[in-house]
């Protein structure tokens, strides 16, 4: 009877000892989540603080350019170059046009409108 008491003592300090070992690597376990739970809110965090400051950066820079381009439009000289370059354009593509025109159309007539530079 004492050597079976002796074995069942045993039985259950060693059932003790592993369950205190169980909750040990459970605890730790545990403390392993949790860092790694915080060190990805810290990630998340950061990730959206660069999203915030890349956003902030190019509503700058697109304002930057729009007053650049505002003000420059205030300038008598940047709207008469706009102006003669828009007749220009129109110029020319009209005159392809009436060209490609009478070369199909009237092969007998001869041009005289000057071929653009």
């Amino acid at each position: 009877m004492l050597r079976r008491a002796a074995l069942v003592r045993l039985a259950v300090a060693d059932s003790f000892q592993e369950t205190a070992q169980l909750e040990a690597q459970t605890f730790e376990l545990g403390q392993k989540t949790a860092l790694a739970q915080e060190a990805k809110s810290v990630l998340d965090s950061w990730v959206r603080y660069e999203g915030q400051v890349k956003q902030r950066q190019q509503r700058e820079l697109a304002e930057n350019i729009i007053n650049k381009i505002t003000k420059e439009l205030e300038n008598p000289k940047t709207l008469q170059q706009i102006l003669q370059q828009s007749v220009a354009d129109v110029e020319s593509k009209f005159l392809c046009k009436v060209r490609g025109w009478l070369e199909s159309n009237h092969r007998n007539i001869e041009i005289i409108v000057p071929k653009p530079q």
